[in-house]
């Protein structure tokens, strides 16, 4: 199914300049009608609702499902020629259409995106005459290092359309980019129109967002898949499982390993009442689970092609010894931290 109608690397320029792009008409009419249709049974049925993203008052999530098995390798293709990333490194992290509820605030706090949304696109697919996509993408651009939206709030009753009317200072600390003053930019995206730009790294939100619907797709070219939503990380995880049962510690070492896509974090905790500190890992969908010193280094440590031995020598431990240390590292691989590959 073709999805854009436009060449993307004729933008690739402009994005680069600016960390954003708005295409008129951008989107086929064959898969805007997908895509409505999904909506419609979205709001229907609530099928594919993702209970957990909902946000009260704002907007409901449901999974997007792809049209056919080529549509994905396509829309990577795309969106790299648009930015200038490696399509072969992009991972999804985000296939959601929303729907924003009728009483949503129509000059809701901006925010920037999740470290995951390196690049967020937005396909509009209902939408009021007032509502608009507004961004910052002149101020305080720097990416949000975090696992979750950093979000910055009104300063009442400064104009909305001067950055000074958002509390930049609330939303990032330690201060790292600059906070100077800058225009907001509002985008009149209407269906089949296309909007693409750094979610994690510029502010941004929908104004007069009430009544609309819009389907999202987030990229990045750091492995990074929190909420497990791209197609090929559970086959990845399902082939970590099988090379970890199927080889014996020796055969295991010599086994490329790299970073579960679903490693959220690690964590180190500093635990009541003597302030203990604890190395915990957070993974999509499992449990966090404790680390010991040697864990952690070793996950900090993997380098992509590079083998569980080869790893264990970059940290110093010798050949004769590596051995003792797989039965931690086959914990890592079973609690979903780190996946062996072939």
């Amino acid at each position: 199914m073709k999805v854009f109608t436009f060449t993307p690397n004729a933008l690739a320029a402009e994005y680069g300049k600016k960390g954003y792009v708005h295409v008129k008409d951008a989107v086929s009419e064959e898969f805007l009608e997908c895509a409505r249709q999904q909506l419609a049974l979205c709001r229907g049925s609530g099928q594919n609702e993702l209970g957990t993203r909902e946000i009260k008052n704002k907007k409901k999530q449901y999974l997007f499902e792809m049209p056919d098995e080529k549509f994905l390798s396509d829309l990577r293709e795309a969106i790299g020629a648009l930015t200038s990333l490696p399509a072969a490194r992009m991972t999804l992290s985000e296939r959601h259409i929303m729907i924003y509820d009728d009483r949503a605030s129509a000059e809701p706090p901006l925010h920037k995106d999740r470290v995951a949304s390196e690049v967020s696109v937005g396909i509009p697919l209902e939408v009021p005459a007032e509502a608009r996509v507004a961004l910052l993408p002149d101020v305080a651009k720097g990416p949000n290092v975090l696992d979750g939206a950093i979000y910055c709030p009104r300063n009442m009753p400064i104009p909305i359309r001067s950055a000074t009317a958002w509390n930049l200072d609330d939303s990032e600390y330690p201060r790292s980019v600059s906070y100077d003053a800058g225009e907001l930019v509002e985008l009149d995206a209407r269906p089949g129109d296309l909007v693409v730009f750094a979610g994690s790294s510029i502010y941004h939100g929908r104004l007069h967002g009430g009544k609309s619907a819009a389907l999202y797709f987030k990229f990045n070219t750091m492995g990074l898949d929190p909420l497990g939503e791209d197609p090929t990380t559970p086959v990845q995880r399902e082939r970590g499982k099988a090379i970890s049962l199927e080889k014996n510690d020796e055969e295991l070492l010599q086994s490329p390993v790299g970073l579960s896509p679903r490693l959220r974090y690690v964590n180190r905790c500093y635990t009541r009442p003597d302030w203990t500190p604890v190395l915990q890992a957070a993974v999509s969908g499992e449990k966090d689970f404790t680390l010991s010193e040697d864990d952690s280094n070793f996950i900090m440590n993997l380098k992509k092609g590079r083998t569980v031995r080869e790893t264990l020598t970059s940290l110093g431990v010798p050949e004769e010894q590596q051995l003792s240390h797989m039965a931690r590292i086959r914990r890592l691989g079973r609690l979903g931290a780190i996946d062996f590959v072939e």
